[in-house]
């Protein structure tokens, strides 16, 4: 059974407005396949508008991400929350090879985050135990294959217990260190969705 995370959303400013973004949401954006990706997601957030912006709600054009896991649900998650992939690419840095040795190895990357909001950024180090050896076969074995009747519902039987684990995990998920901060400034004029010259419409 999911616990009291799915009673409290995401708070954003979005230009003069806010926003509220739940992990349902996060859920059916992504779809069931990408359960384990959206708890995830959910959890790095929460905690990082926890901790690095702890008195006043985040505002959407002031958040840079980087991520060493650049799975499919991980990077829909971020544009959901975001917006950075496509209105904000400068401020959003997909490198698998980031993060220490003791980041645990992911299908493609590492899982390690970082988060910054304004002039504030940590990286994000899951606790050990969550992405162990069973982990990384099931993914291997089963992610993005073609599988009978059995194998999915046997598959996604251990998503969701993988995703009920993270949620219902009552410390925090991650380990986090303060970092330096980087510019959130784009290089040259911004993008809208790649396209340079329709960006002032969309400010």
């Amino acid at each position: 059974m999911f616990n009291k995370f799915l009673n409290i959303p995401l708070i954003l400013k979005d230009q003069r407005d806010t926003v509220s973004i739940t992990w349902d949401q996060l859920y059916g954006y992504c779809g069931p396949t990408q359960v384990i990706a959206t708890a995830l997601a959910y959890r790095i957030f929460e905690q990082a508008f926890r901790e690095l912006s702890p008195t006043e709600t985040p505002r959407r054009d002031e958040i840079g991400v980087l991520t060493a896991f650049p799975g499919r649900g991980i990077l829909e998650c971020i544009e959901l929350i975001t917006r950075l992939p496509s209105l904000a690419a400068h401020r959003l840095e997909v490198n698998p090879h980031s993060g220490p040795q003791e980041a645990p190895i992911a299908y493609i990357g590492r899982f390690y985050f970082e988060v910054q909001i304004k002039n504030s950024r940590k990286s994000f180090l899951p606790v050990p135990g969550h992405f162990d050896d069973e982990f990384r076969h099931q993914v291997s074995s089963c992610q993005n294959r073609e599988l009978n009747e059995k194998e999915y519902k046997d598959y996604m039987s251990y998503k969701w217990e993988k995703a009920q684990s993270i949620l219902n995990y009552e410390e925090d998920l991650f380990m986090t260190e303060s970092i330096p901060s980087r510019s959130l400034a784009p290089k040259g004029k911004p993008q809208w969705y790649g396209l340079k010259d329709y960006a002032d419409l969309h400010k």
